[in-house]
């Protein structure tokens, strides 16, 4: 498997594993309804388990986020031989340049790099949320512009 398919991989496992939290969320839920108690032995409420549900799908977005920056980095640093560590924003910027990625793939990924922004930085900046399987879809389209192999670079 060449390093972009991995790479590509890496992110639809963290979609997966995603999807096994939902599954098991979905089902913790349903025997919420049966039985309100079932946390207490586990010095939680339901309150806890409603944080969770609501905040789980972005916990999984900074994840793939997270992959998506670690393999443009290693883009950057082993097929484009840069020793630079610029801002997302900055490097998502020169590697559509110089990949001649299309302006609309630039801008959704960009949209996801503002949409992780706004949930790891409170106060920052507002913007509409982004759902798990669209975070996937933008990031592996923009990997898909990148070269197979940088490993060798």
């Amino acid at each position: 498997m060449n390093r972009r398919e991995w790479r590509i991989e890496r992110i639809r496992e963290v979609e997966r594993e995603w999807q096994v939290v939902r599954a098991a969320l979905d089902q913790l839920r349903s025997r919420l309804i049966g039985n309100p108690s079932l946390l207490q032995p586990l010095d939680l409420e339901r309150g806890d388990f409603n944080r969770a549900d609501e905040r789980v799908d972005g916990v999984f977005v900074v994840r793939m986020y997270a992959e998506f920056e670690a393999g443009l980095r290693e883009t950057w640093t082993r097929f484009f031989k840069r020793r630079s560590h610029p801002k997302m924003a900055d490097l998502l910027a020169a590697i559509t340049a110089y990949r001649d990625i299309p302006e609309e793939v630039l801008a959704n990924a960009d949209n996801v790099r503002r949409y992780r922004n706004a949930l790891v930085h409170e106060g920052g900046e507002s913007i509409e949320s982004v759902p798990v399987d669209q975070v996937r879809r933008v990031l592996c389209h923009y990997f898909s512009w990148l070269p197979r192999d940088w490993r060798a670079m």
